[in-house]
């Protein structure tokens, strides 16, 4: 069974498309022994998912790679996704409170798997996440905002009511399609 997958969707009636992502069994290695807080497991996660979601969108196959540096907890950032949806990412950070990355910058490098060619782009970090910062910068290129629906990094509740609560389903991936039609 494939565990890691970028699958499209299309909404022909409502004119909306996206892409569904599931990163079991890279985000398991890419996490393992690593004991990441969960506000850091998420904020790689979401990372994760992006260069994932950019990566699949590249024409020619290539490498994408995110990184953020910041005066925040989270001093460093990474998540580097290549051809194959062959993934890598690490965190590096303090255990304090706080904003987790502060001020800092968010570089988003595309390497061309045709032509060898890298591109880059490096931006300030100012909004209230990675998926809102790259909305804004590429605000031009994109159709609709881009939203997240996803689960908390931790071990999945054994009790039904508890799981159906826990994980996306079609009511919370409905609702972020209806505010995304909406807009």
């Amino acid at each position: 069974m494939q565990t890691d997958y970028v699958q499209r969707f299309l909404f022909e009636q409502l004119d909306i498309r996206g892409r569904l992502v599931c990163l079991t069994g890279a985000w398991k290695k890419m996490t393992d022994g690593r004991g990441y807080p969960p506000r850091v497991a998420e904020l790689l996660g979401h990372s994760t998912a992006l260069a994932a979601i950019l990566g699949a969108n590249q024409k020619d196959a290539g490498r994408i790679t995110l990184q953020v540096q910041g005066n925040g907890p989270v001093k460093l950032l990474v998540a580097d996704c290549a051809p194959g949806l062959r993934l890598r990412g690490m965190a590096k950070h303090e255990e304090r409170s706080g904003d987790l990355l502060g001020e800092g910058k968010l570089a988003v490098t595309l390497e061309d798997g045709k032509s060898g060619q890298i591109y880059q782009s490096i931006v300030p970090l100012e909004g209230e996440s990675l998926a809102a910062i790259i909305q804004e910068e590429a605000f031009e290129e994109l159709d609709a905002p881009v939203r997240v629906v996803g689960a908390l990094d931790t071990p999945v509740p054994y009790s039904p009511p508890l799981e159906e609560h826990f994980l996306p389903n079609a009511e919370k991936v409905g609702k972020a399609i209806r505010a995304i039609y909406d807009y």
